[in-house]
């Protein structure tokens, strides 16, 4: 959301990134009523065009990029800009913009060169302007007031005026849209600083010829009804109207009008009011949104509306509450059907949750595994069909085996030692080709493998490689990274910043070849790989810790060239977030592609954590190009090494599974609303 105010003391002119609202700077200054976003340069991003109380009417060059912070303001023309709107007017393939100074309306036409030339419409008091083409000939003609303009076809040539309603308030707001669907443009007025009526005008066969029918949309007054917006509010296929008072009107009502065809349905939204409001999807869930603000007054606060026509939203489950405090610094969380049931549970460092019939409003039984485990890897190791767990305890490798069908008990062999360090990453592969798979983890500075016997692993210990000395103890992942045929493994180096992957050259005898994909300014934390643009290819995904609550964390992805040794990979920020330790990667929606889930973790030093923090989906879209953030949630509830995904409740669709850092009390599900 992008908003311009008066009586700013540094900025005033910023926008709030989605979905934590954190504010951004864009301008210092003082800003007038009215702006628009727009790609004035045609590079791709949206500018901000507005009008600016010490300059005039200036666009505002996006830098682009998450990190990135200054914008350069670039003035348009020394003017004041009441109501100010942008649209290729002169349809020479770039944006020009219109503005309105209650005196006069004002096209500003983009020249070649960055100039810009002032061509007067209408000399007319009154406020309020709309661009729509309402006579069908493909360019932009102009609403003020009680009538249009239509576009001449040379420039410089004079805005020939129609009526549409000719004792209509000179003070207006105006939209235009289909509101019959008969295929034409209506018009939609409201008076914006006297009182008087809400109303849609029906266009004509030929809109130049006058003979535009009046509907009311609400007879009774409204007092300064400064906003006005068309959206198809409740989905169902026409547009609905919002409007609403300002505050300085005696009842301060911001209305939803429902088009129910011969009627309108008149909802309440507030009682306080809204200057300029505004319809948009701001959660990406496919319902218009509205946020707004007053003017003035004592509630000058930026307000959202969520529309909640498909809203469905992710219930969070307490699988545990009362984790004790030997689960403080657990790493391990996998899943398995640990009692046979045909239920995935849940195993969190050294408990295992049993999944209930419903997951969702049953009880999870928690079953304390032998000694401090914390389990890592669930693998089938004797093929008993008795469950069996791989975890560490301080340094022994530990292989837990469930002793009898409902996994109430178990049984424990220790089956090898480790040198001290923490583990942190940890992934099963198939690093020899032909082997049954083993288990991939880091230990401090070094990635190890473990060998899963191939017969009687009960009877000695089992062999354990050094993959790597070049490796942190964070996330791992392992996939064939350059199509030879064999598992290579992504990781993230000793020192933290330099993202790696290592090379299977087909057999354990020597430490895997080390190849920089590149460098990060955090610490890299979670590793995944995954065809994140089609190509068949393997990306890499990275997110990155900072410990703070600065937003200064990156997700990105790394795109792979065609030799993934040679060439360089080229680097793709997601999100820009506040410390990230916890991520999946995944296909959520069902659409073929590789979309992201991930957590921030901000409980570091107080359990309590910050009180809005993010845990999302980012879907792909566009191969890559675009990522599109969906909440999950927005709260206290922090992640470490959780936001992991697996189809908890067997209905199709994936659902997200976290513990967390100084919370390791909690053990959270989040249900995904796809199909529950």
């Amino acid at each position: 959301m992008v908003i311009g105010a008066e009586h700013a003391s540094d900025f005033g002119l910023v926008w709030y990134e989605y979905p934590t609202w954190r504010r951004r700077p864009i301008a210092a200054g003082e800003f007038t009523t009215d702006a628009q976003t727009g790609d004035v340069d045609q590079d791709g991003d949206f500018d901000v065009i507005a009008g600016s109380l010490g300059q005039g009417i200036c666009w505002y060059e996006n830098p682009g990029g998450a990190r990135a912070e200054a914008w350069t303001a670039r003035l348009i023309g020394a003017a004041y800009g009441h109501d100010l709107e942008v649209g290729d007017v002169d349809q020479d393939g770039d944006l020009d913009v219109v503005t309105c100074d209650k005196q006069r309306v004002v096209l500003w036409r983009q020249e070649e060169g960055a100039r810009w030339s002032e061509v007067k419409v209408v000399e007319r008091a009154g406020e309020g302007i709309a661009l729509s083409d309402l006579d069908g000939d493909r360019d932009l003609d102009l609403v003020y007031g009680g009538s249009w303009f239509e576009a001449p076809e040379k420039a410089g040539a004079a805005w020939r005026e129609t009526s549409i309603d000719g004792s209509w308030h000179p003070e207006t707001r105006a939209r235009t849209g289909d509101m019959n669907g008969d295929g034409r443009t209506d018009v939609v007025l409201s008076v914006s600083e006297g009182a008087g009526p809400l109303a849609w005008f029906e266009a004509p066969l030929d809109p130049r010829d006058g003979g535009w029918i009046r509907h009311v949309i609400d007879g009774e007054a409204l007092e300064g009804a400064h906003s006005l917006q068309l959206a198809d509010l409740d989905l169902d296929g026409v547009l609905d109207v919002v409007t609403a008072e300002m505050h300085t009107s005696a009842r301060r009502r911001v209305f939803a009008y429902l088009n129910e065809g011969a009627a309108w349905r008149r909802l309440l939204l507030s009682s306080e009011g809204s200057h300029n409001l505004r319809a948009g999807d701001l959660d990406g869930d496919g319902d218009p949104d509205l946020v707004g603000k007053n003017f003035a007054g004592e509630a000058r606060a930026l307000e959202l509306w969520e529309n909640q026509t498909r809203s469905a939203g992710w219930p969070c489950v307490l699988v545990d509450g009362e984790r004790p405090q030997t689960q403080m610094g657990k790493m391990g969380l996998v899943f398995a059907d640990a009692d046979g049931d045909g239920r995935t549970d849940i195993v969190a460092g050294s408990y295992l949750y049993l999944n209930p019939i419903d997951a969702a409003r049953e009880r999870w039984q928690r079953v304390k595994l032998p000694g401090n485990v914390d389990v890592h890897f669930q693998i089938d190791v004797d093929g008993d069909r008795c469950c069996d767990l791989i975890g560490i305890s301080a340094n022994d490798i530990v292989w837990l085996e469930a002793a009898d069908g409902d996994a109430r008990a178990w049984r424990s062999l220790v089956v090898g030692s480790l040198p001290e360090g923490r583990t942190q990453g940890y992934a099963t592969a198939e690093l020899v080709a032909g082997v049954r798979p083993g288990l991939l983890f880091t230990r401090g500075q070094t990635l190890q493998f473990l060998q899963v016997p191939e017969s009687a692993p009960e009877e000695s210990k089992w062999p354990r490689f050094v993959a790597s000395t070049e490796t942190g103890e964070d996330g791992i992942a392992a996939g064939d990274v350059d199509r030879d045929g064999d598992v290579d493994v992504a990781a993230g180096s000793a020192d933290g910043h330099r993202l790696l992957w290592l090379e299977n050259r087909g057999g354990l005898g020597a430490p895997f070849p080390a190849h920089v994909v590149g460098h990060t300014r955090q610490w890299l934390d979670r590793i995944a790989l995954a065809d994140v643009n089609g190509d068949s290819r393997l990306d890499i995904v990275s997110a990155e810790e900072s410990q703070d609550w600065e937003y200064n964390a990156a997700i990105s992805w790394w795109e792979a060239p065609l030799d993934a040794a040679a060439s360089p990979w080229t680097r793709h920020e997601v999100a820009l977030l506040r410390s990230v330790n916890s991520m999946d990667v995944r296909d959520l929606d069902g659409d073929g592609d590789a979309d992201i889930v991930a957590a921030e973790h901000t409980d570091q030093r107080d359990p309590e954590a910050a009180p809005d923090n993010l845990t999302a989906v980012f879907e792909n879209r566009d191969q890559g190009s675009i990522w599109v953030v969906h909440p999950v949630d927005i709260s206290h509830r922090s992640s470490h090494l959780g936001a992991r995904l697996c189809d908890v409740d067997q209905d199709g669709d994936l659902d997200i599974v976290s513990m967390g850092w100084r919370q390791f009390a909690c053990l959270r599900l989040w249900l995904n609303p796809e199909r529950d």
